[in-house]
């Protein structure tokens, strides 16, 4: 993985930088790493309950009977 050099930066953010990091219990890096993932890609990937995923996949309703599906294996 290539390195990013960033030069001149304010030691007010510097500071605010490491105590982010230390409120996370990250380095300083990985907390740079974060914030640019977040900035770049919009977060974290939302996180789906399993059952939620499952119901979808296996066409189960709410009281967890097989419903329907199509000949490609998908709900109707």
């Amino acid at each position: 993985m290539p390195d990013i050099l960033i030069k001149d930066v304010n030691v007010s953010l510097e500071k605010k930088l490491i105590s982010q990091a230390a409120v996370n219990n990250r380095s300083c890096e990985d907390e740079i790493k974060a914030i640019l993932n977040e900035a770049m890609f919009g977060g974290r990937p939302k996180k789906i309950p399993l059952n939620e995923v499952l119901e979808e996949l296996a066409c189960i309703d709410n009281n967890h009977a097989v419903t329907n599906s199509n000949n490609n294996g998908l709900c109707e």
